[in-house]
């Protein structure tokens, strides 16, 4: 019959506050640096920044693809340990080709952004190479906080957010007036790289996951990562044969 679940509505709705609050500070934190650069700077300096955070965002997708793969992925295991193992071993190959994307766009960017947006924006080369390196971080720590929400832990993502946020307030502070963009992408990155120690650990800690098993290095997970590009022929020839 027609009724409501008072207990499991109110579980649902500490549970997705959790969430809201590593979103919302999350936002905040990645246009933070523009509106401070906004109020600090002159406006050359932020066209130039925003093509930086626009290059280096590309690599983004990619950790929201999985995060939004993973996640269900890991809640559908019976177990704690089946499900501990699927984030271990999912991060590792999300992490080695979230990498190579990296070392890819570092190289084309050079190349990429005189040409994209001309030869006045080359100035936004070096901040872009360095919060590409940021972006990397942040796109590793979205694909474990998905994971933390999925054993049940939403929180542990939102503090690391809503921390990140303060460091990266405090940087800015500092930074922006005596580096300028250079200084503004630098702050980014430190921010992220807390977020991603801060998530790593607490995955550790509460729910007894190896930072050995996620961080470290296997050959089948780089031969599993380097596997998607053959995917792309693969699927042009099946087209193909479809089509004959």
């Amino acid at each position: 019959s027609l009724g409501t679940d008072g207990p499991l509505a109110r579980q649902m709705l500490k549970y997705g506050a959790k969430v809201q609050v590593g979103g919302v500070t999350g936002m905040v934190n990645l246009s933070l640096d523009q509106m401070l650069m906004a109020a600090m700077l002159p406006p050359n300096y932020l066209g130039l920044y925003v093509v930086a955070v626009s290059t280096a965002g590309l690599a983004q997708s990619l950790s929201q693809a999985v995060q939004m793969v993973l996640t269900p992925s890991i809640t559908q295991q019976e177990s704690r340990a089946e499900r501990r193992s699927v984030l271990q071993g999912a991060f590792r190959r999300y992490w080695l080709f979230s990498f190579l994307i990296t070392l890819g766009l570092a190289g084309l960017l050079p190349l990429a952004i005189p040409l994209v947006f001309g030869a006045s924006f080359r100035e936004a080369l070096w901040p872009a190479e360095v919060l590409l390196l940021g972006s990397f971080f942040n796109g590793a720590k979205d694909v474990l906080a998905g994971g933390a929400q999925a054993l049940g832990d939403p929180w542990l993502g939102s503090r690391a957010s809503f921390i990140a946020m303060i460091i990266t307030v405090g940087l800015l502070y500092f930074l922006l007036p005596r580096f300028g963009i250079m200084g503004a992408a630098l702050a980014t990155v430190v921010a992220y790289g807390a977020q991603l120690v801060m998530v790593a650990y607490g995955l550790r800690r509460t729910h007894g996951i190896s930072l050995r098993e996620l961080f470290r290095f296997q050959p089948t997970d780089l031969l599993s990562a380097l596997a998607v590009f053959e995917l792309f022929p693969s699927q042009r020839e099946r087209l193909a044969s479809d089509q004959r």
